[in-house]
């Protein structure tokens, strides 16, 4: 029974110890745009590009399991890791710009040659991605600058890569907050002014109470405001852009 039991449930512990996530960083950068190229020549290796839209971005790929990720023969990442752009565009340009890695472990590269540019998709090899670990990539391209970047991939035992999306702030919950406040503020003026008339004993206390009131609102409320105003820091790969 007991031997059944660990067939059953060790799988399913090294399953949830397996995860790979990307992110797109959500600051896309508008090198030229169509509307300011009229006055302008965009050479690319001594071609003019034309009338065209060119937009720098960032995509990162990390380990945020505790297995090692293995790719090749025997290894637990199945196929090829490979960054995408849909719909379909022309890298002009795909360089690493940041990445935690053990070189002589990991032997991370990414396969930026004139025909992956050209197809918009960027192939990312490593050995060994530890825990932790992983690569930020910077693509330039032209065409539609809101086209959407995709990592492919499949890992064993958790399947494919998935996004880590950043996702606005919920403005209504900051909405919700000021009236609740304000909410404890009229209560609070209600009971000073009813202490003042004779109808409520321990002016002090109500007093205090609006002190306290208005101390929470002045921290409070800057602190949930620039919550909701900035990206969380929280936010991305552990080793950043």
């Amino acid at each position: 029974m007991g031997i059944l039991l660990g067939f059953f449930v060790y799988p399913n512990i090294n399953k949830n110890s397996i995860e790979c996530l990307y992110v797109v960083n959500p600051i896309r950068t508008k090198i030229v745009t169509t509307e300011n190229t009229s006055e302008l020549v965009v050479l690319y290796h001594g071609k003019n590009l034309g009338s065209t839209n060119i937009t720098a971005i960032q995509v990162a790929i990390w380990n945020s399991g505790d297995v090692n990720l293995k790719q090749g023969e025997g290894g637990n990442v199945i196929g090829d890791v490979v960054i995408t752009i849909d719909p379909s565009a022309k890298l002009l340009a795909a360089n690493i710009t940041k990445n935690e890695i053990n070189p002589k472990i990991t032997k991370l590269i990414i396969d930026n040659s004139p025909d992956n540019l050209i197809s918009g998709k960027i192939p990312v090899h490593w050995n060994i991605l530890q825990k932790g670990n992983g690569v930020s990539v910077q693509l330039v391209f032209e065409g539609n600058p809101d086209a959407e970047i995709n990592v492919e991939g499949y890992i064993e035992y958790f399947g494919e890569i998935k996004e880590l999306k950043y996702e606005e702030p919920v403005k209504w919950q900051f909405f919700l907050f000021s009236g609740i406040s304000i909410l404890f503020i009229l209560f609070s003026t209600t009971l000073v002014i009813n202490s003042f008339l004779g109808d409520l004993p321990s002016l002090v206390i109500y007093i205090i109470v609006i002190i306290f009131v208005i101390v929470f609102l002045g921290f409070g409320v800057n602190n949930f405001i620039d919550s909701i105003t900035s990206v969380s820091s929280s936010f991305g790969p552990p080793f950043g852009f």
